[in-house]
């Protein structure tokens, strides 16, 4: 009843609104069930719903109000919610008809592979406005490979979408394999790329790499807390400066870095004059590591806007490097130094 209560606010929206079910038993019904089963008789004769004592997903109710065609709905969140494959056979045929919905972000909402499956073939409709599709911590570890590969099939055949969301899922070098086949397509117009928390290792840099190659649009790319390691951001670098695209944001933060990676980083700061965010917090860069990026940052092509250094093992040895920077880089706004040990004399110095 409650679903039937927001489905008919849903139906009569008029306005870009959003959309969040943020529930951890939205079951409603099984899928065996037919609708009349728990419906009063008012609503049973409901036309407008279809309600035909046909089996039904938990979300039919909501999904048949999305498809209205005067719901201007924006943009659907579903949070620690439980969906059956029936419900995305539903959320599929909503992506197809939808004039309107560009934002679908599923969160601790566990989808088994058939369940991708059916939302992916909304995903390629070519009526599909979708823009942004989050799916975080939403996938089964066996199921990571053959969902990339669905993926992948969305990412050729759907140009409106710009922005993908895959973080805190297990998808390891093997999924990233699949899901870069569908990235490296002409077809692919991705924006934003977030694959944090994704067990990565610096094999996924190498196919990522091939990627950043060729994609003109990627803008940000989001690769946190992964054990990339040096030898994967030195792939991922190498990729960065033979690029056509115009990368901004770099996040690869908690990556397992060392000092040993920062030569490559400081050759995409000094080549790549789009890039104006560099992510590295809680990597043991060391004085060492920053003097190297410091190099990067001096060179006229740098115009890095946000670098932020948290917990990196810096000391106040490095300070003289970061002010020889700062007296030639007239770019750089954020400076984030937190949680290492500059002391009082590095302080000194960079006053």
């Amino acid at each position: 009843m409650d679903i039937l209560a927001m489905s008919f606010c849903v139906k009569s929206s008029h306005s870009h609104l959003s959309v969040s079910l943020k529930c951890q038993h939205l079951i409603g019904f099984e899928e065996e069930e037919q609708v009349s089963a728990f419906m009063t008789p008012v609503f049973t004769l409901n036309q407008s719903f279809k309600l035909c004592n046909l089996p039904v997903s938990r979300l039919h109710l909501l999904c048949q109000a999305l498809r209205n065609p005067c719901c201007k709905i924006k943009d659907l969140k579903l949070y620690g919610c439980l969906i059956s494959p029936a419900s995305c056979g539903a959320l599929a045929a909503v992506l197809s008809t939808s004039q309107w919905l560009t934002d679908l972000e599923f969160r601790e909402t566990k989808l088994e592979a058939s369940a991708l499956k059916l939302l992916c073939e909304g995903l390629k409709d070519p009526n599909c406005k979708l823009q942004k599709l989050k799916l975080c911590a939403s996938f089964l570890p066996e199921s990571s490979e053959v969902v990339c590969n669905y993926l992948a099939s969305v990412l050729i055949c759907n140009p409106n979408l710009t922005e993908l969301d895959l973080s805190e899922n297990p998808l390891g070098d093997t999924g990233v394999k699949y899901l870069c086949e569908g990235l490296r397509h002409s077809n692919c117009k991705v924006e934003k790329l977030d694959l944090s928390t994704c067990y990565l290792t610096d094999a996924s840099c190498m196919e990522l790499s091939s990627f950043l190659q060729v994609s003109q649009t990627l803008k940000e790319l989001f690769v946190f807390a992964n054990t990339l390691g040096d030898i994967g951001v030195q792939h991922l670098c190498e990729g960065l400066q033979h690029a056509q695209g115009i990368i901004e944001s770099l996040v690869l933060s908690q990556c397992s870095l060392s000092a040993a990676c920062c030569e490559s980083l400081a050759q995409v700061l000094s080549s790549i004059r789009s890039l104006t965010r560099l992510l590295l917090i809680n990597n043991k860069i060391e004085d060492l590591g920053l003097k190297w990026l410091c190099e990067g940052l001096k060179q006229p092509d740098c115009q890095l806007k946000d670098l932020a250094l948290w917990t990196c093992h810096l000391t106040g040895e490095c300070c003289q490097d970061l002010c020889n920077a700062l007296y030639t880089n007239e770019y750089l706004r954020d400076l984030d130094l937190s949680d290492n040990a500059l002391g009082d004399e590095g302080m000194q110095v960079l006053c």
